[in-house]
């Protein structure tokens, strides 16, 4: 016989499908916003209302062309460059900018760049200035321009005697039209009473700005906080293996322990015994855990096992819902 579906079973289908649909969504979103979070700055994670994907960030390349200064050398534009990388993620707090690269141009030649992020700026930031707005004067002190340097030396900003010819390319798009705004405000900003294009060997110091998507900067946040436990001596990945280690040493432990147990209890001893083992095995579940740390502290210590993997391991081995789990599964068993 060939069974047929009505209409009446199509529509069901459809709306299980449908109902099912939104159960997966409902229970995956909250993964997918946990990722996305995860990704984002502190300004886009708290942006109401909120967004739901990346908001990708740009990166600007900013051309020197010195061909028409003979005078101008690498320490100058190192100098310069490291002003204008503090200075415009300074001012510009709330502007999408990933990554700022300045390159030095010498007759259609690229010599040398300065490239860095605003994730390793930030890093930085409150450690060297603190809550100091930043200024050319303030920027330019010795003490302060070394510590610039030597933080972004440990990121790898600045490559040197590159010599590649370089294409210089007008741009009109809507984000190099805004950077370049950004440093045309730095260069005749008034601050302190002094004109800031005094700071720079020539008055158009930047002659081109391109702009790009950062998608390198996406992972930024991870990096910062490799970093982070790298420069506070905090092994961060030593404690996932500890955890990894201790979760699989008990587990272990639950399975060789437990499950015996378990299918005695299930399977052997007399019914009535087995119902007050279990009700005795449920009963420890309900006594709370800041009841007993102290003594099994002391047991532990008594043991001269402080400080010793068997610590962690053994007082999670005793599981009563492993023993439950395992008793349940072996009732099921024919």
């Amino acid at each position: 016989m060939k069974m047929r579906k009505d209409k009446k079973d199509v529509a069901f289908s459809v709306v299980c499908i449908v109902m099912l649909s939104i159960a997966l969504v409902g229970i995956l979103f909250p993964l997918y916003w946990l990722v996305l979070t995860s990704l984002k700055d502190t300004a886009a994670a708290y942006k109401t209302p909120p967004e739901l994907t990346i908001t990708l960030k740009d990166e600007y390349n900013l051309v020197v062309d010195s061909s028409s200064y003979p005078e101008y050398d690498y320490e100058t534009f190192k100098k310069e460059s490291v002003m204008m990388v503090w200075m415009i993620y300074d001012s510009q707090k709330t502007a999408n900018i990933g990554n700022l690269r300045i390159s030095w141009v010498v007759d259609g030649v690229q010599k040398a760049t300065t490239s860095y992020s605003e994730i390793d700026y930030k890093r930085t930031r409150n450690q060297i200035f603190a809550a100091t707005r930043l200024t050319p004067l303030l920027i330019s002190v010795p003490i302060n321009y070394a510590v610039c340097v030597e933080e972004m030396e440990k990121c790898n900003a600045f490559k040197t005697d590159l010599n590649q010819k370089v294409e210089l390319k007008e741009t009109d798009g809507k984000n190099e039209d805004l950077l370049q705004n950004y440093v045309n405000e730095l260069q005749i900003t008034d601050r302190n009473g002094e004109n800031a294009r005094y700071y720079f060997s020539f008055e158009n110091v930047v002659s081109k700005v391109s702009a790009k998507k950062y998608y390198k900067g996406i992972f930024s946040n991870y990096r910062f906080a490799y970093n982070y436990f790298q420069k506070e001596h905090v092994t961060f990945f030593r404690f996932m293996w500890n955890s990894f280690k201790i979760a699989a040493m008990a587990i272990l432990f639950q399975f060789i322990l437990s499950a015996p147990a378990a299918f005695a209890v299930a399977k052997i001893i007399p019914t009535k015994i087995a119902n007050m083992v279990t009700v005795f095995f449920i009963a420890t579940m309900m006594i709370p855990s800041i009841v007993y740390i102290i003594p099994l502290y002391s047991m532990v210590a008594k043991y001269n096992l402080i400080d010793k993997w068997m610590m962690v391991v053994l007082p999670g081995v005793p599981n009563a819902m492993a023993f439950v789990l395992f008793k349940g599964f072996f009732q099921g068993v024919p």
